[in-house]
């Protein structure tokens, strides 16, 4: 998740290389060219989508923070 494979074409080949046997094929051209945007990286030949998704990990900590603390000032 995060910077690992969002902005990682390299770990993303390398998480992707072992799952030829479920007919995972990653298109090389398209996953070196993406930025840090929702994208789909497989070839036309993959059998099952892969998907770049973005993350927000800080902003999801905060959200569930401030949750967390304005719900305890209610109890």
């Amino acid at each position: 998740t995060g910077t690992m494979g969002e902005r990682s074409a390299i770990m993303r080949t390398m998480i992707c290389g072992g799952l030829e046997y479920l007919d995972v094929e990653v298109d090389e051209n398209i996953n070196t060219k993406i930025d840090s945007t929702f994208s789909f990286i497989h070839s036309g030949n993959s059998k099952i989508a892969v998907a770049v998704v973005p993350t927000d990990e800080m902003g999801e900590i905060a959200r569930q923070t401030a949750e967390f603390v304005l719900s305890s000032k209610h109890e």
